[in-house]
């Protein structure tokens, strides 16, 4: 299975997938694998305790990994993927600074998981 090297093909098209007061996820499908993005707009442990709830019910309905990309200049962001179990797995080149990206998965059980690679 080929993985595209230059991303930039994504769609703009973000399908809200857990819309709560405090965060929305969001899924975009790409080539190969499904894109989660999050919006949050308030952080609290009881909402991380929802976040991660919502999380693993929607990742158990879907079945299959879900990937996020790093936002370069958020460091909070890192800290975000490690809690929520998203591990990295490689780079792409963003399309119009040429930049590499983090690529970041959350397993999901018995299924693969791809490989990002410049």
């Amino acid at each position: 299975m080929m993985q595209p090297k230059v991303l930039g093909s994504l769609s703009p098209n973000k399908i809200p997938v857990a819309c709560r007061p405090d965060y929305t996820i969001s899924y975009e499908r790409g080539c190969e694998c499904l894109f989660v993005h999050v919006d949050v707009l308030r952080w609290s442990h009881r909402v991380c305790r929802q976040f991660q709830q919502d999380t693993q019910a929607l990742q158990d309905l879907l079945g299959e990994p879900v990937y996020a990309l790093e936002e370069l200049g958020k460091p909070l962001q890192l800290k975000f993927l490690r809690q929520s179990g998203f591990i990295p797995c490689g780079t792409v080149t963003e399309a119009r600074t040429a930049s590499p990206i983090g690529v970041y998965c959350r397993p999901y059980v018995g299924k693969p998981i791809l490989l990002f690679n410049v």
